[in-house]
């Protein structure tokens, strides 16, 4: 077939409006036409770039050709790269710079010395802004006190607007009788002092709220009784003192009036006896006085202060778990007459074979210990297995009851063992016929209920109005059904239109400094530090502790992140900005290349001319517009016009 036709150009730029990225405008050595040639490269990211070990490679004359560097990332940590060399240099980070003499900053490569770089080059009352020492009266609330002892005296002060300045309080003891102070930070605290919380007084201890009273969660409550005194109106003829938490058997006995007098041991508190009818503290009274494996001995039992807790080594199965002996410690021992005694197993995990069962503390061979170990216990001939259980196939013995496992074919298992219309009956193991298995073997208005297609009003919300939703398979009105049927600042929630602080971005503050946006959980705008990547040039100090100021950030996930550059500004004079990242270029203009060359692309280029003095007689220099070619003219001097016949052409460049 015809050969397609290559593409006609002027310039190089005619072949990247056609989507000729690899292509230079050069002269067809048959046609002479200009046309779109195909070329190794025509700008250095056509070149590897080092990545995973490749050749770091620049174009040059379109053609990828190894160098030394192309990014500042090539060279080393104080290098630049400079005309594809690595060139050392003062500084890139200011970590570079030595502050042994005084805080300095790299600025364009060049330690310059500054004020401060942080807080620690400055005074404990300043702070470093803008490389500057600024003077505060204080940091912290701390600093007050040691700064300002009459005015801050026993910590009234706070630090508010970098100003130590005196409070009503700022602890319970800066309060008088028994007042508390406002100043829970997680609350927006005052600082101020009250004696009230819903008409009950407050209070720090239990004086402060008189008699029959005391301080409970810093409000006073009335109590039966506090102290003794408080129970020398009860009548009667027994003595009676006030509970405390030391005698009361209950939280609810705390606080109130008690005989002392007793006439036998339950009438008494836990590890109490009652003795000359008094109740008496004990060691013990019961088994249940002590803890662990000790049993309570009672070696004279008219005199129960004798009792005392005796070691024993287990007291029921449990106990043998903490014992010392190893085959205890795995639960292979039984508490027999309070000693552990190790049996061969106690539970089948004790049995080291998969299908041993534990009977009468033996490991005894069973067909099977779970239903999956009958999954292929029958083969069906098809080169399948039927369905088939474990069961227990239990006996009785001497008295006692054993079980060995064995597999027995079943007529199902799972669903899959039946037909379409079947269900596995898992109690009898049985296929059992039904209308429906699920849903989708129903009408479009009915739910497959207990196995049976049960007609219902609704299945989704089609089948109801527009302000009605089909819940419970009824049709339900509501107030909305969707966000769009609710006002501009509401959502439908539970199809109620709830309002909301906002429901999207425009809603909040776009305030320079104070920048929101809108969390459409919430429905509350929270603050950010950015929208858009211009947002970061308002800040001096971002969340990671960078100076955005310069326009050196950008706004990701509404976070300014530092970048080597945002702009060609940022970079060197032979740099420009390729991915916020300073790349190193042949040129920024014609004036870093040859004299027969000019920079275009950031490339220097071979011409015939930049000027009159590159063309012969009666040539001028076309510039850019005539490709730096040399033109042809009548003249270039008025000398030349002396004889001249022709017709008069004027040119004008």
């Amino acid at each position: 077939g015809e050969q397609q036709r290559a593409s006609p150009c002027r310039t190089r730029s005619d072949c990247q409006h056609v989507g000729l990225n690899r292509h230079v405008c050069a002269i067809n050595d048959v046609t002479k036409e200009k046309i779109c040639k195909e070329v190794d490269c025509t700008r250095h990211d056509h070149c590897t770039n080092g990545e995973d070990g490749a050749e770091i490679q620049k174009c040059f004359e379109n053609k990828c050709t190894k160098t030394e560097c192309r990014l500042r990332e090539h060279c080393k940590e104080q290098e630049i790269c400079s005309k594809n060399k690595c060139v050392a240099v003062d500084c890139t980070l200011h970590s570079h710079c030595d502050q042994s003499d005084g805080p300095k900053r790299c600025s364009a490569t060049v330690c310059e010395p500054v004020g401060c770089v942080g807080k620690s080059d400055c005074k404990p009352n300043q702070l470093c802004v803008e490389n500057e020492c600024v003077t505060h009266e204080c940091l912290g609330h701390l600093t007050c006190e040691v700064d300002f002892p009459e005015r801050c005296k026993d910590g009234i002060c706070k630090c508010v607007g970098r100003e130590c300045k005196k409070q009503e309080c700022t602890k319970h003891s800066h309060c008088d009788d028994g007042g508390l102070c406002d100043n829970n930070p997680l609350k927006y605290p005052s600082f101020t002092c009250y004696n009230e919380v819903d008409g009950v007084k407050t209070c720090r201890n239990h004086t402060q709220c008189g008699p029959k009273a005391k301080c409970q969660d810093k409000r006073c409550v009335s109590v039966e009784c506090r102290t003794n005194a408080d129970c020398s109106d009860k009548k009667g003829e027994n003595a009676w003192r006030c509970h405390d938490e030391n005698t009361a058997k209950t939280d609810d006995e705390v606080n109130t009036c008690y005989a002392v007098d007793c006439n036998k041991h339950d009438q008494c508190p836990t590890k109490h006896a009652c003795q000359d009818n008094a109740c008496v503290p004990v060691t013990c009274r019961t088994n249940a006085d002590c803890t662990g494996n000790f049993l309570c001995n009672k070696p004279d039992r008219s005199d129960p202060t004798q009792n005392f807790c005796k070691a024993v080594d287990c007291i029921g199965h449990k106990a043998c778990l903490d014992h010392s002996n190893q085959d205890c410690k795995d639960g292979k021992c039984l508490c027999i007459e309070n000693s552990c005694k190790t049996q061969t197993c106690v539970t089948s995990a004790h049995c080291k074979g998969k299908k041993e069962r534990c009977h009468n503390n033996q490991c005894v061979e069973a067909e099977c210990s779970s239903h999956d170990h009958c999954l292929t216990a029958f083969p069906d001939g098809n080169g399948f297995f039927k369905p088939a259980k474990c069961f227990p196939n239990c006996y009785t013995e001497k008295g006692r009851k054993y079980c060995l496992p064995k597999c027995e074919i079943v007529e199902c298992r799972t669903l899959s063992d039946c037909d379409g219309k079947e269900i596995c009956d898992k109690v009898k193991n049985e296929c059992k016929k039904v209308d429906c298995r699920g849903h989708g073997h129903c009408k479009d208005k009915e739910i497959c209920f207990k196995n049976v297609c049960k007609p219902v009003t609704c299945t989704t919300n089609y089948h109801c109005g527009k302000s009605e939703i089909c819940e419970n398979n009824d049709c339900k009105s509501v107030n909305c059904k969707g966000h769009d049927q609710c006002d501009e600042k509401a959502r439908c929630i539970n199809h109620e239109c709830v309002p909301r602080e906002c429901t999207k971005n425009d809603h909040c503050s776009k305030t320079a400094g104070s920048f929101q946006k809108c969390d459409k959980i919430d429905g509350k705008c929270i603050d950010i530090e950015c929208i858009g990547h211009n947002a970061c040039n308002t800040l001096k100090l971002n969340s990671f502790g960078d100076d955005c100021s310069e326009g050196h950030c950008l706004c990701l996930g509404n976070k300014c992140y530092k970048q080597t550059c945002r702009t060609n500004d940022h970079c060197g004079d032979m740099e420009r900005c390729v991915g916020n990242t300073c790349e190193s270029v042949d040129c920024t203009s014609h004036d870093h290349c040859d004299d027969k060359q000019v920079c275009k692309d950031n490339i220097c280029i071979d011409v015939q001319c930049r000027d009159r003095e590159h063309c012969q007689d009666k040539q001028i220099c076309g510039g850019q517009e005539h490709n730096n070619t040399c033109i042809p003219v009548d003249c270039t001097s008025h000398e030349d016009c002396e004889n001249f016949q022709g017709r008069v052409v004027k040119y004008s460049f």
